[in-house]
């Protein structure tokens, strides 16, 4: 392996594709920050695979001069036929790809509870009631929960404020619904 890596490097056609690649995808990152407009939507479009495909996709907002200043969180209450009841939060510290694992849940998480992302509501929810679903114990209801705080100025006391919640989705579980499809 290190005989190629070093043929590539010493070859002026390899650095040149080595070269091609770095400001490729450097262009795929200027392109995707540029301010809001029809140009950018465009450009979006047409960069989004490669930058999501080397995981540089990200959301830089936090270092804007306006910073997000509310924290948001979610959670699913199951209920069972036996009337118990169960908070779900997302899984978090795998002990092999944790933050791989997290971070693929926490993405998750910001569009499930979105209004205009209504579509992803039932199938995570009915999701859930399958893989809570024991021979001895069976979803009847899921709803799913936005959880959120605002955060106060730097040098405040309390440094934020209390957390909030909002039911927006509820789901009752059918036995379809813990049926797996054969696709």
């Amino acid at each position: 392996m290190r005989n190629l890596q070093e043929k590539v490097e010493s070859d002026p056609i390899g650095r040149a594709v080595i070269t091609g690649v770095i400001v490729f995808i450097l262009g795929t990152l200027l392109a995707s920050n540029l301010p809001a407009s029809g140009l950018q939507n465009v450009i979006a479009d047409l960069v989004r695979p490669v930058r999501n495909g080397v995981g540089l996709d990200q959301a830089w907002g936090v270092f804007a001069p306006d910073p997000r200043s509310t924290v948001y969180d979610f959670e699913a209450r199951i209920t069972y036929d036996d009337g118990k009841k169960e908070l779900w939060r997302f899984p978090n510290g795998d002990p092999i790809i944790s933050s791989y694992r997290d971070y693929h849940w926490q993405k998750f998480s910001e569009q499930v509870r979105l209004d205009d992302r209504s579509g992803l509501w039932e199938p995570f929810a009915a999701w859930l009631a399958r893989t809570h679903d024991t021979p001895s114990r069976h979803p009847v209801e899921v709803t799913l929960v936005r959880r959120w705080f605002d955060l106060q100025p730097p040098g405040t006391k309390p440094s934020r404020g209390p957390w909030n919640r909002y039911e927006y989705f509820t789901l009752k579980v059918e036995p379809q619904s813990l049926a797996v499809s054969a696709r």
